[in-house]
């Protein structure tokens, strides 16, 4: 998922700068590009997760058919005035009242989420890479044992939200980019083990707090 979001930031300065180098070309890649990003977007959860799920599948559905709209292959103005609509009504009412992510993987090397929300404890503090998107992101880490060098989270946010909770013998040293969005960390800089923080959050906040 880091990956996908990285490249879709490229992919997104690089059109920028098409639309001042080449207006014609840009006004024909445009349109396809946010229904080319969701597909892809869906499409990498999908393989992620390892699962087809409903809500990911109507929406890879309504991105391929809009961008076949687009193209001219297909015309459905009245079915797509109504189809977006409709999934945005759906994708809301999960995230508000479900706590299962779209969207997730959890392994040693990285800690991501989707469209939803996850809670999660830890008995055994690792180095990871944390990764947020259009959900909420909760992870305890009070009860955890930490290694004597110390634990690094490269946290990535964007459109969401990443909440981190430590005890009270862990200092925290916290280096990163907020990008239309917030960090904040709450605890007293001071304990015996140590957890780095490198992040970057985009319209979105990370939270650090006991």
């Amino acid at each position: 998922m880091r990956k996908f979001i990285g490249l879709m930031l490229i992919a997104f300065g690089a059109l920028f700068i098409l639309n001042q180098v080449d207006p014609t070309l840009y006004a024909l890649i445009s349109p396809l590009f946010l229904p080319a990003v969701i597909a892809g977007a869906m499409i990498s959860g999908m393989l992620t997760s390892k699962r087809v799920q409903l809500i990911p599948s109507l929406i890879l559905i309504g991105a391929v058919l809009w961008m076949l709209r687009e193209l001219d292959v297909i015309e459905f103005d009245s079915l797509f005035q109504f189809f977006w609509p409709t999934i945005l009504i759906i994708l809301g009412v999960r995230i508000l009242f479900s706590r299962s992510p779209m969207i997730r993987m959890t392994s040693d090397k990285s800690v991501d989420v989707a469209f939803g929300g996850r809670e999660q404890s830890f008995s055994e503090a690792k180095s990871t890479s944390i990764t947020t998107m259009f959900g909420s992101n909760e992870l305890d880490y009070r009860n955890a044992t930490f290694p004597e060098t110390g634990v690094e989270l490269d946290i990535v946010t964007m459109f969401g939200s990443t909440e981190i909770r430590v005890g009270d013998d862990v200092k925290v040293i916290a280096n990163g980019t907020p990008l239309f969005g917030a960090f904040e960390d709450k605890t007293p800089q001071q304990g015996t083990k140590i957890l780095k923080i490198k992040y970057t959050v985009m319209f979105g906040a990370i939270e650090v707090l006991r």
